[in-house]
């Protein structure tokens, strides 16, 4: 392909990620995008939070992480969670986990005008 303006390796690695099918490659870009947004929300946490050496401060922001998985799931991001909270005093995550339907849950918060601050969100693929 001369004058594609990609290497060989670059129409190699493309032309995998299309036999892959298209379902694979919106999630792999969806699991992209989402650790950015979190990398980004979460950098922005730490530029708002104070020493850690610090007393807890009782005026703290406190904000609703709702998410899904197994037990394993669950137990690792409550464990994040702590971690998070001691080391960023004036910010305080409570998170929410959801074992069963959780796309009705958001649904119904949604309706009452009572969304988590940050959420676990998915693409549907049909």
């Amino acid at each position: 392909m001369v004058g594609s303006g990609l290497s060989a390796h670059n129409r190699l690695v493309r032309r995998n990620q299309f036999r892959k099918g298209p379902v694979d490659l919106l999630k792999r870009r969806l699991r992209t995008w989402m650790a950015l947004v979190m990398t980004a929300m979460l950098t922005g946490l730490t530029a708002c939070s104070g020493n850690a050496g610090e007393p807890v401060n009782p005026n703290a922001v406190e904000l609703k992480f709702m998410y899904w998985g197994s037990n394993d799931e669950k137990q690792a991001m409550e464990k994040m969670i702590q971690s998070f909270n001691a080391s960023h005093p004036n910010i305080r995550v409570k998170g929410e986990h959801v074992p069963g339907d959780y796309t009705t849950k958001i649904n119904t918060l949604m309706a009452a005008n009572q969304l988590p601050d940050i959420a676990y969100l998915a693409i549907r693929s049909r």
